[in-house]
């Protein structure tokens, strides 16, 4: 497999603890070989200081492996809320693919809240960083309720459905 792995939200909890580990264990099981990992969040970081971060949850630490991980990742800044913001990753998500000979065949991962999803999906939709080959994976909670969740789901089919991807 290759793809592109858009993690929208990298400097919390769940990037850290389960989403860099599992791509980790993607690349040492050989199911994940040409890749680049692209981290946005708001906050200021360095990617140096994000990507060890996630090296304590790692089991069976491979430093090839890691060196890998570190290489292909690159952190961009861009607050949700400023969708023109989100646009201009797009233009540095292809220079990544480009530059890693990567197809756009995206995985755009929202590790955010769910009050983010739909203006998350909205601009992503907008700025046409998806296509129907990618996919893009909520996390849940999917909503704060069952009346939120139901409007989540609505407003993101508007612009993607289920099969896509």
């Amino acid at each position: 497999m290759e793809s592109t792995i858009v993690i929208l939200g990298v400097t919390g909890d769940l990037a850290r603890k389960k989403i860099i580990p599992a791509i980790y264990n993607l690349i040492l099981h050989k199911k994940l070989k040409n890749f680049a990992i692209i981290g946005v969040a708001r906050s200021k970081h360095t990617k140096t200081e994000l990507i060890n971060k996630s090296k304590e949850y790692i089991k069976g630490f491979d430093k090839n492996v890691w060196n890998k991980i570190k290489e292909r990742f690159t952190y961009l800044r861009a607050d949700f809320n400023e969708g023109e913001k989100v646009c201009k990753i797009g233009k540095n998500i292809r220079e990544i693919e480009k530059k890693y000979n990567l197809k756009e065949d995206r995985i755009f991962y929202l590790a955010t809240l769910p009050d983010l999803f739909i203006p998350i999906a909205s601009t992503l939709n907008k700025c046409g960083l998806t296509n129907k080959k990618d996919k893009i994976v909520f996390e849940k909670p999917f909503g704060n309720n069952l009346k939120s969740a139901v409007e989540i789901n609505k407003e993101i089919r508007k612009w993607y459905s289920e099969e896509s991807g």
